[in-house]
């Protein structure tokens, strides 16, 4: 009998200690029924909606615009904000109206300032007086320009004459130099650019050609907005008396939006018979 009770007694602390072992390592036990699988997320109000969403195209340097519709589908009228995200840089999006009273009309304005070519994703999305409404993907293409389309912008943006300026003390020099398209060549030119100076006599140099009315080259890239004139030789003659010499003509510059200007810093180079002689002026204009 006493070895009976002995073993069960056994049995009993072996079961207790194997039971405390296991009881342990048990996940905690959670309660899913008071959940909130929306919790931290704004409600999509689904009483508007927008219309006229859709892709837009445009150029590297130019704007483009698309006519929206905010519509109120059901319920009371409620005030709505518009937004836009995902704008690159050298570009600006804007609403006409960024908010209204539902339903009401606005357009999307987009402009580009020298993009790279290739497609953009960009977001629309409206908030309600209630909540957020679903957001919609629009893609922001940019065109590829030809040399002859990127000469025309131009061509058309900049004031003509142009102006050539002492580096050193901003003052302006020459004031008569244009800019030309050749179209039949898909080539910008210059015209009349003014290539050395002597503040002493006052000598003017100015590129000169005795068969054509083109002087100088001139580049643009419209992706960049980078002017570049192309190292060239060019012939050059004083405005009096007619003199003339070869000249070594290079130089750099942009479009500046922010001062709605097109630069350039070019140097010229010449021999005045006792040496090379170097100077660097910058042309500057206008844009229309």
């Amino acid at each position: 009998m006493k070895k009976v009770l002995i073993a069960a007694a056994a049995l009993s602390l072996t079961f207790g200690s194997s039971c405390t072992k296991q009881t342990s390592t048990l996940p905690p036990v959670t309660d899913t029924v008071y959940i909130d699988s929306n919790a931290g997320k704004v409600p999509i109000d689904t009483s508007t909606t927008i219309s006229g969403i859709r892709d837009i195209r445009i150029n590297p340097w130019g704007t483009a615009s698309a006519s929206i519709t905010v519509n109120r589908n059901s319920g009371l009228e409620q005030k709505v904000s518009m937004m836009i995200s995902g704008v690159p840089e050298n570009a600006m999006a804007k609403f006409s109206s960024e908010s209204g009273y539902t339903s009401f009309n606005t357009t999307l304005m987009i402009e580009a300032m020298f993009l790279k070519r290739g497609t953009y994703p960009l977001t629309v999305a409206s908030k309600t007086e209630k909540g957020k409404t679903t957001d919609y993907t629009i893609n922001l293409t940019v065109d590829t320009l030809t040399t002859k389309e990127s000469n025309a912008m131009l061509y058309s943006s900049l004031s003509n004459p142009l102006s050539s300026k002492d580096t050193t003390t901003d003052s302006v020099l020459y004031t008569t130099t244009y800019i030309y398209n050749n179209i039949a060549e898909s080539q910008l030119y210059l015209r009349s650019l003014l290539l050395a100076y002597n503040d002493l006599t006052s000598k003017r140099y100015v590129s000169y050609s005795a068969t054509t009315s083109y002087h100088i080259k001139i580049n643009f890239d419209s992706e960049t907005g980078m002017l570049t004139i192309p190292d060239q030789l060019i012939e050059g003659r004083t405005i009096t008396n007619g003199n003339m010499a070869t000249f070594t003509v290079k130089g750099e510059g942009k479009i500046d939006l922010k001062k709605n200007m097109a630069e350039i810093l070019y140097t010229t180079s010449y021999d005045d018979g006792t040496g090379i002689v170097t100077q660097s002026y910058k042309l500057v204009t206008p844009l229309l």
